[in-house]
């Protein structure tokens, strides 16, 4: 176990964090309490620079506040962040994306597809139960040959 692990502090309820490995009573967003805060942190420092300086990639955004990366980018996917130079990409097709993983043509494409398959699998009839198959009670044969 390396620490980082989400592990069960016994009868108290105490959690590590994964991010950290402090104890915590419990996890906000998969975090302790004060690495939540410093993520806060961060994210008004990025919003702060985005105000300042306008619109920018994530990469200079990571650059100039010294956030990671993954971090800016999963904020713009969450929605808690807009308004970069560089658009996200679709997941799927490759279009741009203000919000999510998904454009709202795939979305929508997706929706439907569920929606059909839902219906498809109420409409189907339920499994006919296989017959059932009679026991014929065996009797064992007479020793016709019994030599004994």
């Amino acid at each position: 176990m390396t620490g980082r692990e989400p592990t069960t502090g016994g009868a108290r309820g105490l959690v590590n964090c994964p991010r950290c490995g402090r104890l915590a009573p419990t996890l906000v967003r998969g975090q302790c309490p004060q690495c939540l805060r410093e993520e806060h942190d961060q994210l008004r420092r990025v919003q702060t620079f985005l105000i300042e300086h306008g619109p920018a990639s994530a990469e200079e955004i990571a650059a100039h506040v010294q956030v990671p990366v993954e971090r800016v980018l999963r904020w713009m996917r969450e929605g808690r962040l807009v308004a970069t130079a560089e658009p996200l990409r679709c997941r799927r097709c490759g279009r741009p994306v203000r919000l999510g993983v998904l454009c709202a043509v795939c979305r929508v494409e997706l929706a439907v597809a569920i929606r059909q398959l839902e219906e498809a699998l109420r409409s189907e009839p339920p499994p006919s139960p296989r017959p059932r198959r009679r026991r014929v009670r065996r009797e064992p044969a007479p020793n016709r040959f019994d030599l004994w």
